[in-house]
């Protein structure tokens, strides 16, 4: 898996669609894959560990997190049982065939990030300057 376009295409993806506890599971699950030098396409890790890696407090919350990401194209997963790991795959996010379905219905919000993220990146250096001046005067 190629990380850093891997990590743009999460950024891109998931940007409307995935709540703060799922892009936190999702980052940690990278995180955890990276440090075993994507050697295997499946991880194993319990619903404790993310919950201390990712504090998030409840194995309810960590559940709906991993439903979230699965519903959306992101991750994979094969429930583990009493005393067994639950195993992760994280799904390609570089290829149109991964695409989640709900990414073209964007919320409203996400487009507007988007479109504010690429406008900024258009725009010369000192008109960006003069925007983040005015942004701190006006606490936004």
């Amino acid at each position: 898996m190629e990380y850093i376009r891997q990590m743009n295409a999460f950024g891109m993806k998931s940007l409307g669609i995935l709540d703060p506890n799922a892009i936190t599971l999702y980052l940690r699950l990278f995180l955890k894959a990276n440090q075993n030098n994507w050697k295997d396409e499946w991880i194993s890790v319990t619903n404790e560990w993310l919950m201390c890696a990712t504090g998030i407090g409840s194995h309810h919350t960590i559940s709906s997190a991993r439903n979230s990401l699965k519903e959306n194209g992101f991750i994979d997963f094969i429930p583990g049982g009493k005393h067994r790991p639950t195993k992760y795959k994280l799904i390609p996010l570089t290829t149109c065939a991964s695409t989640p379905s709900n990414y073209q219905a964007s919320t409203k919000a996400g487009d507007e990030a988007l479109i504010q993220a690429e406008t900024k990146a258009e725009m010369p250096q000192s008109d960006i300057q003069a925007e983040n001046r005015a942004a701190a005067v006006y606490n936004f």
